[in-house]
């Protein structure tokens, strides 16, 4: 007779903001700690329970181009997991301005990290570019974002996005984290006398990371494995939490038709921005038509050539023939004629690769010179 009864419940949420997951940096003692702590009594500014796991901290660097960025941006680092992550990777002349709104993250920056590039800033991300404007910085390299944007007022997600907007320079990134957690409750009733230990298998999913509150026993490809003691006529639960980050970058140089549409229904655009950037998307496509005919004139001119070859071909196989003068005529006039296309197509391939070198040119201008900092 089975004296164990055993289910399960699953909890799914998406949300934005700090992931759970293993403290990231051994040189910011009892950081996880203080998150949590912090978590709890201010969650509507932390966003989260948990710091980002060194994972996420790594996702959110990667886009970055590390040497050409001179000013990084971190809005809301927390205890430092992403931040230590950025400084890692950074310039040795480059400076980190870490905003958090939360003062003891901030002094706990501080006295944790002595790095001189990180500039540790107590403040709200909706004051961005003054904040910024007090250190004489006008614009950044790069933005990284851990904010629990969804979990804000409308007013303030607006005003912290045109914030962003407004100090990214030309060819700028920003990254933007997201996460889809889930929760797995397992319950064990043990009708038994006596203890009983159970292992439950919890499946292991790519892409999908356990909390550092979830020790399984083992793990594999395949599974987490839990031990769970249950004492007799007892029933005993065991929550597995899980997270996916789900990262979105933007940079103006890869602004596309469905990039606009998502900022318009974002609303992180007014329609002055609207029709800059769809002048560049205009731009971008004048830029791939001159690519287009430039193709095509190219294969013209290599399928001319493989004919000429052909041409030749033939005229050596006519020597001694009694139809050779007139066949080699003909066959000359053909190939002068071939030659003069080839000619004219290389004088049309050379005029509108300048056409495509002036229409690029523009195009990186239109970018260079495109602000998102208007008033929405």
């Amino acid at each position: 007779m089975n004296d164990l009864n055993f289910s399960s419940m699953k909890h799914r949420v998406l949300s934005h903001g700090r992931h759970a997951g293993q403290e990231s940096s051994p040189d910011i003692p009892n950081a996880h700690r203080l998150f949590f702590q912090e978590s709890i009594r201010s969650m509507g500014q932390t966003a989260s329970m948990f710091p980002s796991s060194r994972y996420l901290a790594n996702a959110l660097t990667k886009p970055i181009d590390f040497r050409r960025a001179r000013t990084v941006v971190e809005l809301g680092p927390g205890t430092g997991a992403v931040t230590n992550e950025i400084l890692k990777r950074m310039r040795p002349d480059a400076k980190l301005f870490a905003i958090d709104i939360n003062p003891t993250f901030i002094d706990h920056l501080s006295s944790a990290c002595q790095d001189s590039r990180l500039v540790p800033l107590c403040g709200s991300a909706a004051d961005l570019q003054s904040l910024l404007a007090l250190h004489e910085v006008g614009s950044a390299d790069a933005i990284v974002s851990s904010l629990g944007l969804t979990g804000m007022d409308h007013r303030t997600r607006m005003s912290i996005m045109r914030q962003i907007g407004g100090c990214l320079v030309a060819h700028g990134t920003m990254t933007q984290s997201t996460q889809e957690r889930e929760e797995n409750t397992y319950t064990v009733r043990n009708r038994d006398t006596s203890s009983r230990t159970v292992v439950i298998e919890h499946p292991a999913r790519p892409g999908w990371k356990l909390t550092d509150d979830d020790n399984p026993a083992e793990s594999s490809a395949s599974f987490h494995r839990f031990r769970l003691t249950v004492d007799p006529k007892k029933t005993t639960t065991l929550l597995v939490r899980e997270y996916r980050p789900i990262l979105n970058t933007y940079r103006l140089t890869n602004v596309n038709e469905n990039e606009i549409k998502f900022f318009i229904d974002q609303k992180m655009i007014n329609p002055e921005v609207e029709k800059a950037l769809r002048r560049i998307v205009a731009q971008k496509n004048d830029v791939a038509v001159l690519d287009a005919v430039i193709t095509g004139r190219r294969a013209q001119v290599s399928s001319i050539s493989d004919d000429q070859q052909r041409v030749r071909e033939n005229m050596k196989a006519l020597k001694g023939s009694s139809e050779e003068k007139a066949l080699v005529e003909r066959y000359v006039r053909e190939l002068n004629e071939q030659e003069d296309h080839v000619q004219s197509l290389r004088r049309e391939i050379s005029e509108t690769q300048q056409k495509r070198d002036a229409a690029q040119s523009t195009l990186n201008g239109m970018i260079e010179a495109l602000q998102m900092e208007v008033t929405l």
